[in-house]
């Protein structure tokens, strides 16, 4: 038992569910909505505001630490700068649910040591879900062990895609056997990279798909996934980069899944 992870690892636990009761009254709020890069990627004061005190938080706990956040700017010199312990986070992973629904959103934080995954936190806000994970120690919610999902092939499960990612799929060459992803049960769409990847995690979905995702959407949900046993690449075959500024496709799977998505 590393104890310092555990201190991380009750300490970070206990400042995301003292947030939950501002989310849930600042997404009932009136608030500032800015657009990024097109007006399906937007960011609004609460995810900027949210960030900073998860910032100001772990330079609390971890000063000489960097960090990578999804709204601030500490992302470039601290890749740059190549340090060895890593904090990853989301403030707000679901804007357009937070903003358009108030619900089913989630808080991510990973902690990683050279680039190896050490610490999870998924903080489902709405339904007071934690998921979590210390690494070679299991996955858990509030607590609770995750155990191993059920190993079911496509025909016997839910996949989460995005209509986007299918029309990627149809257009671009990958070793993706795309195909196959139609003779799933069904399709869903959360809208929640994190709680799609959970919902591999707990055997809810059989495999999450996505053409497009940043190391702050993935990071923590990897480390979890691989408690539970669940494989995790690319749509070529290669492993999520964390150490670049640049966003990858992600294919996460029970093996059986995995295995006939790619002819393995």
């Amino acid at each position: 038992m590393n104890q310092t992870y555990h201190n991380y690892y009750i300490q970070v636990e206990s400042f995301l569910r003292g947030l939950r009761s501002e989310l849930l009254q600042r997404a009932e709020d009136s608030y500032k909505i800015y657009q990024k890069t097109s007006k399906l990627d937007i960011v609004t004061e609460v995810d900027r505001e949210v960030e900073q005190k998860i910032i100001d938080f772990i330079y609390g706990l971890a000063p000489e630490d960097g960090i990578v956040g999804e709204e601030s700017f500490f992302i470039e010199n601290n890749i740059k700068s190549a340090k060895r312990n890593m904090w990853y986070i989301d403030p707000i992973d679901g804007t357009i649910n937070f903003v358009c629904q108030k619900k089913n959103f989630a808080i991510s934080v990973a902690y990683y040591e050279e680039q190896v995954g050490k610490i999870a936190w998924i903080y489902d806000v709405c339904r007071d879900r934690l998921y979590g994970a210390i690494q070679n120690e299991g996955a858990h919610i509030n607590g609770i062990p995750i155990p191993i999902p059920k190993d079911r092939p496509i025909e016997e499960s839910l996949v989460a895609v995005a209509a986007r990612t299918l029309y990627y799929l149809e257009e671009n060459p990958t070793q993706v056997r795309k195909r196959r992803i139609y003779d799933a049960l069904g399709f869903r769409a959360y809208g929640v990279s994190t709680l799609q990847m959970m919902g591999v995690a707990t055997g809810e979905l059989g495999c999450y798909i996505s053409k497009q995702l940043s190391p702050w959407d993935y990071a923590a949900g990897l480390i979890i996934l691989k408690e539970v046993g669940v494989l995790i690449s690319d749509f070529h075959l290669s492993p999520p980069t964390l150490n670049e500024m640049k966003n990858s496709s992600l294919i996460c799977a029970t093996p059986k899944i995995y295995h006939q998505l790619f002819s393995l």
